[in-house]
């Protein structure tokens, strides 16, 4: 997530095929006697989804409200673990935008109610969108405690083990020059870091990647995401699947439904471009749509969305 001041705002497989979908739903928050949240008829157990956002054939359920972990202002950047038993994601509910983590012991029931990660915080400043690697023991967030948005690093030894204050060890180049950088998604072997660079000015948000060798070295500059950056519009919000190939972002260009939409695209290895975006199916509504996010199996996608006057987190499950 970054400030909105591009155009509107600052700041399962498991379902049957004869569900009806509708393209243009908008998302519905669950009835007060719904037994899951976000997990209903939940992605089936080692099942891959991702072979039918490769080949075009995706189709998403109604988006339901996460209702349990929304709190009163903006709830947004959702990161689930693999095994969907961990959210983290940001949320000014306390003025300033900070880390919250909720947990649950069944990806088939409600998450529980979010803990504020006071380590990820500093006083006054934002802390956006934390992004962790598959082991869970590296995150990186996007704050202003330096001034402009950079992007910051902590890690620990074990999940059991609470974050210390976030660095900025091995991102140099990445935060280098007069630039914002927000919204950063770490991949599962820590060795590229996509992110959104807003220079700021007539420039427009675009979608970079830094690289490096190997998990402890230094990330390079960033370059362009190739394939997904378009010209006099905002593009942000990166977010892949474990294998690289599927990228799921938010942009404001024609062929949405107006405001920020989810936009995907595939490649057919991490050295190839991506292919022209298109819109994710469903999910879209001529509010804004943002941070969109891929669990492990892609068979659901957690995101950001405005009904209400404030953002709130949502699911969606791929059909079968």
């Amino acid at each position: 997530m970054r400030p909105l001041v591009l155009c509107a705002v600052l700041g399962g497989c498991g379902f049957q095929a004869t569900r009806a979908l509708d393209p243009d739903a908008a998302p519905q928050e669950l009835d007060g006697g719904a037994t899951v949240d976000g997990a209903i008829d939940g992605a089936i157990d080692g099942a891959d989804c991702f072979a039918r956002w490769r080949d075009g054939s995706v189709a998403l359920s109604t988006p339901q409200r996460l209702t349990s972990v929304n709190g009163g202002g903006d709830d947004r950047d959702p990161w689930i673990s693999r095994d969907r038993l961990t959210l983290y994601f940001a949320s000014n509910r306390n003025v300033v935008n900070e880390i919250f983590r909720a947990g649950r012991t069944s990806a088939e029931l409600p998450f529980g109610p979010p803990d504020r990660l006071i380590n990820l915080t500093v006083a006054g400043k934002q802390q956006d969108r934390a992004s962790l690697t598959d082991d869970q023991r590296t995150l990186v967030l996007s704050s202003n405690r330096g001034g402009k948005f950079q992007i910051f690093v902590t890690g620990r030894p074990d999940t059991t083990t609470e974050f210390g204050s976030p660095n900025q060890d091995h991102l140099a180049q990445v935060n280098a020059g007069n630039v914002d950088n927000f919204d950063p998604f770490i991949a599962t072997d820590a060795r590229r870091l996509y992110l959104t660079t807003d220079p700021g000015g007539p420039a427009h948000p675009k979608l970079v990647v830094a690289t490096r060798l190997d998990p402890g070295g230094d990330f390079s500059a960033p370059s362009d995401v190739p394939g997904v950056n378009v010209n006099g519009v905002d593009t942000a919000d990166p977010a892949l699947s474990p294998d690289e190939r599927v990228i799921v972002f938010s942009s404001n260009r024609d062929g949405g439904r107006g405001k920020l939409d989810l936009w995907y695209a595939v490649r057919p290895d991490i050295q190839r471009e991506f292919s022209p975006p298109v819109p994710i199916p469903t999910v879209n509504t001529d509010e804004d749509d943002a941070d969109p996010m891929l669990s492990a199996d892609g068979c659901e996608l957690y995101f950001a969305a405005r009904r209400d006057g404030d953002f709130d987190l949502y699911v969606s499950q791929v059909a079968r």
